[in-house]
Parts: structure tokens; sequence; C-alpha cells
């Protein structure tokens, strides 16, 4: 009966000072605290009917698995590919900093942190990916909140056919013949590595 004061405290810092009308105390805040275990405590003040009194516990917080949402990857050779990923945290997009990495057959193309739960890297495919299917693994690591996770898509390769772009050669008999030809890829793009012609 009556109205006291009580005190919360997480390992001895106070998180709210409250009053307490009936005996009942209800309280919710949002938690923003790392994956461990905490030390809880109330401390009820006295008051005209009862004295103070005190309750320790033991506060367990744990870290949430994630889940990485992405689709496989099908681009021609020496092209840029896109990689998208979500990170989920119970269907809903994870928050905080995540560290994430991507490996390609097991080679790390790049680690970073992201913050609002999406993966979306422009990637320049290297001389040495030719046609062929290769594991896309996308790594999220542990955090304050969080437990790791890993998924492995395909990403598919094809080759990238090249085309000449001339034109038609006028020449006088005996002079010289220049014959000048761009080699592009199928994006259009001027092909910069060494690569075989045959004139005829």
């Amino acid at each position: 009966k009556g109205t006291s004061k009580a005190c919360i405290k997480i390992n001895e810092v106070t998180l709210e000072n409250l009053n307490v009308t009936n005996g009942q105390l209800v309280y919710s805040y949002i938690n923003d605290y790392s994956a461990k275990d905490y030390n809880i405590t109330i401390i009820y003040g006295e008051n005209g009917i009862y004295n103070s009194s005190r309750w320790d516990g033991k506060l367990t917080i744990k870290a949430s698995p994630l889940n990485i949402v992405t689709n496989n990857i099908n681009a021609p050779a020496y092209s840029v590919i896109n990689i998208k990923a979500k990170v989920l945290d119970a269907n809903k997009i994870a928050t905080g900093i995540i560290k994430t990495a991507i490996k390609i057959n097991n080679k790390t193309i790049i680690e970073e942190n992201i913050t609002n739960g999406k993966i979306d890297f422009n990637y320049q495919l290297s001389d040495n990916i030719g046609s062929g299917k290769y594991n896309l693994t996308i790594i999220v690591g542990d955090s304050r909140r969080y437990i790791h996770n890993t998924t492995t898509v395909d990403l598919i390769i094809t080759r990238n056919y090249k085309h000449i772009e001339t034109s038609n050669i006028t020449a006088k008999r005996n002079g010289t013949i220049r014959i000048q030809a761009k080699i592009l890829d199928q994006e259009n793009r001027l092909i910069n590595k060494t690569t075989k012609v045959n004139i005829k």
C-alpha cells in the first residue's frame, strides 16, 4: 500500500528512478546493451508502512542470429558485377554496425562495415576469373548484438564475346594499306589485354 520510490540499476549504474504505487512495478526500456550477462538491482525505498528492500539478480542479453538474403549472379567475364544482399534480424533489417566480407572461391574481395543492413557493392571481375561457376560467399561477423553467419551462392561467368568495329578501306595500287579497327567486348568497351587477330 502507499507510494514509494524505486531505483533500477544495471551493473550499479542507475537506469531509472520511479514511483511505485501499491506495490506494482512495471518498467520498459529499449534494449541497447551488448549480448552478455549483467547484474540488475531493484532498490525499493521505505515509506510510512514498509522498510526499504533490495533485490539483486542477473540480466542475460542474448545475441540474435542474422540471416543473409541474396541471389545467384550471372555475368560475362571481365564485367562489373553488382553484389546485393539484405542482412536480417528476425525478418527485419538489422541495425547497428555489422562487419561484412565478400569472397569469390574463398578469396576476399572486400571487407567493410555496414550500418543499414544492406550490402550493395560493385566489383570489376579480374582477368583471371574466366567462364565457369564460382562460389560467392558473404560473411557477416559477430557484433555486440548479433551472431555471425555465412551464405554462399553461385557466381556464373560466361564468355565475353568480342566484336570488331571498323570500316571499308579504299587504297591506291602499290600504296600502303592501313588497317585500323577497334576490338570491343559485348558492352562496347575496348579490350585492353592481348588478344589474337587474324587478317585475311
